[in-house]
């Protein structure tokens, strides 16, 4: 018997949502549904976000609102969403490219049996600005790397995107396809895995942050500290709206204030 969440899966589905949306929408309307007991009222959806509103962030309430809203057209009800809430951006932690290839590929050497695999996992990410999901995408067949760039495919925009990366990443890459057929994808490699990488990376960083934003974030503002438009960031990062990029405007305030004293001290 198909239940209504499977048919919301089936209509998430039709309607172009990524896999990773389709699941944390069922997850967040399950729980809806089990606070409400299935009632679907004005003041059932009122009381469930001031519920929600006192425990999590407003990052985390917009995404429970994104979810509800897709239910209530998926299911015709008339009922108001509320608005989204206005969030907080704090400046995103990144990290230098000498402290990459100090500590973080130092780190892998040593961590990891057969580094390869990592290193140029980390290396092309930190190079490209693909995200955790691309790279779960990724085909060999779509990395060229005399040309240095690649395509890969995005479920959730229905596109291609093209990414760039240097010659080191090329080197890393290839060591690692030589020594490996693809299977799965081209790093042979799930969401899980990567996470694992990470985690055990960050695990020996004192306490120090680490994930695949940190490596997107770290590009961002290594390109806007080097002149480059942004619109052409927008571009390489994949963004959507140059919004999401602007907020790498806000990050390097010490730069800022540097160029602001060489201007105003020149005589």
């Amino acid at each position: 018997m198909i239940t209504q969440t499977d048919k919301f899966d089936q209509w998430l589905r039709l309607n172009g949502y990524a896999n990773n949306t389709q699941r944390d929408y069922k997850q967040r309307v399950r729980d809806f549904l089990a606070f409400t007991d299935g009632t679907v009222t004005q003041e059932n959806t009122d009381n469930y976000f001031l519920s929600i509103q006192r425990n999590y962030k407003s990052k985390t309430v917009n995404c429970y609102r994104d979810a509800l809203s897709a239910y209530c057209r998926f299911k015709g009800f008339v009922v108001n969403v509320p608005r989204r809430m206005k969030e907080v951006r704090k400046i995103p932690d990144t990290v230098t490219y000498e402290y990459f290839e100090s500590e973080i590929i130092t780190l892998a050497e040593r961590l990891f049996k057969r580094p390869e695999k990592a290193i140029a996992i980390l290396d092309l990410m930190f190079k490209s600005g693909l995200r955790k999901s691309e790279i779960c995408e990724l085909k060999r067949e779509n990395i060229d790397l005399e040309s240095r760039k690649g395509k890969v495919y995005r479920p959730k925009t229905r596109d291609w995107h093209v990414f760039l990366f240097d010659g080191v990443s090329s080197d890393r890459m290839k060591d690692y396809f030589q020594s490996v057929e693809e299977g799965r994808n081209a790093f042979n490699i799930g969401r899980g895995g990567i996470n694992h990488i990470f985690l055990k990376i960050a695990q020996n960083l004192s306490g120090r942050k680490f994930s695949p934003h940190v490596l997107r974030h770290s590009l961002a503002t290594r390109l806007l500290q080097e002149g480059v438009n942004l619109r052409y960031i927008q571009e390489i990062l994949g963004h959507r709206s140059i919004h999401s990029t602007t907020r790498y405007t806000h990050v390097d305030t010490q730069n800022l204030q540097k160029t602001y004293l060489e201007v105003m001290e020149r005589k």
